[in-house]
């Protein structure tokens, strides 16, 4: 047996060895970078989506209150803090009462609401509830209405509706 042919028989698959742990690194390497960013969108997507899921939760909650009551709004509307103990038997435990925004952690409310009966709201599809205290990234805030409806809306929208006694105008909305 020739013991230099067989040293270089492993020298050979010692560098090949290499060459493929080299290989399987780089690609890994490449495919982490190029999901990186999908993973980044994705968490900030999730995060939005359970805004306006806990928004919803409390606009129906806040709905169930007002059928409860008179068909009365509450007391104070001027923040969701502030109609907290009065709608934690309508909500789920899981429903958090502020907002996932890292901008702003409150929901705050349209106080011009309090005490009103329900059958005042003349367009309750376009009549603002809750919002987020300050605008997302995307310049836009998560909001509720008076229909239990949420969505985002750009923040000159957001504006234009606090500017219009807090309901947004039809054209734009129809």
């Amino acid at each position: 047996m020739d013991v230099g042919a067989t040293e270089e028989a492993r020298s050979h698959h010692r560098k090949a060895l290499w060459k493929m742990v080299i290989l399987i690194s780089c690609t890994s390497l490449i495919l982490v970078a190029l999901c990186w960013p999908i993973g980044g969108n994705s968490k900030e997507s999730a995060r939005r989506t359970a805004n306006l899921s806990n928004l919803k939760q409390i606009a129906v909650a806040l709905n169930m209150y007002t059928a409860d009551n008179d068909d009365r709004f509450p007391p104070d509307v001027s923040s969701v803090a502030a109609v907290h103990g009065l709608l934690t038997t309508y909500l789920q435990p899981e429903v958090r009462m502020v907002s996932n925004n890292k901008g702003s952690s409150a929901f705050l409310g349209n106080g011009s609401l309090a005490g009103k009966k329900g059958a005042v709201i003349a367009i309750p599809d376009l009549t603002l509830v809750f919002f987020d205290s300050a605008p997302w990234p995307e310049v836009k805030r998560a909001v509720t209405f008076v229909d239990s409806h949420v969505k985002f809306l750009k923040e000159e929208m957001f504006q234009e509706a606090v500017g219009n006694r807090w309901v947004l105008p039809e054209v734009a909305q129809r």
